[in-house]
């Protein structure tokens, strides 16, 4: 039978992207996690004989953190959207985000920077832990460049950074504005 006569099936698809989560877009996912790997891992293709034109596609790569940026302000635009005129649409915004995001970014920070002062290894190369703790390692990098184990947290940098003026905005304008 075909799924879209089976009233079952529409029903169990239409409580999953209700439910937040559109699945379709696990597909777009995939195809920024393999953009970012190409990214950093393309540089082997050469030692594994693949050639001039596997490393033609690293340079494809850094599209992949561009996906998942638009991809998340595609998912929280949408989140705040349906919160807006909500009680406590801030702070179940914050919240959310908070518990979701700032324990394992705390955690995985001060194991590296516990590591650094106990083993002398220069893990941190020239970041200042402070602006880690801050969430604006991407300054430091636009500053002053990179070096650490941790210059990858300049992404979740950006977003934390995000998430602290996007739900001003959405509340601010109407939905119509906002897709313009």
């Amino acid at each position: 039978m075909n799924s879209l006569a089976d009233p079952t099936a529409i029903g169990a698809h239409s409580a999953s992207v209700w439910s937040g989560h559109i699945p379709a877009l696990d597909g777009i996912r995939g195809l920024g996690v393999i953009l970012v790997l190409i990214y950093h891992y393309g540089g082997s293709a050469m030692a594994l004989g693949l050639g001039a034109s596997a490393l033609k596609l690293t340079g494809l790569g850094w599209s992949g953190v561009d996906l998942f940026f638009v991809l998340s302000g595609f998912l929280i635009t949408g989140l705040l959207y349906d919160a807006k005129g909500k009680q406590n649409y801030f702070r179940n915004f914050y919240a959310r985000r908070t518990l979701r995001i700032f324990p394992l970014y705390y955690f995985a920070a001060f194991v590296v920077f516990f590591l650094a002062a106990v083993t002398g290894f220069g893990l941190l190369g020239g970041a200042n832990p402070a602006w880690i703790i801050f969430y604006v390692g991407n300054f430091q990098m636009a500053i002053e460049g990179g070096g650490s184990i941790l210059d990858h947290f300049w992404s979740l940098a950006i977003e934390e950074q995000f998430y602290l003026v996007w739900p001003l905005i959405v509340l601010a304008f109407s939905r119509r504005t906002l897709m313009f």
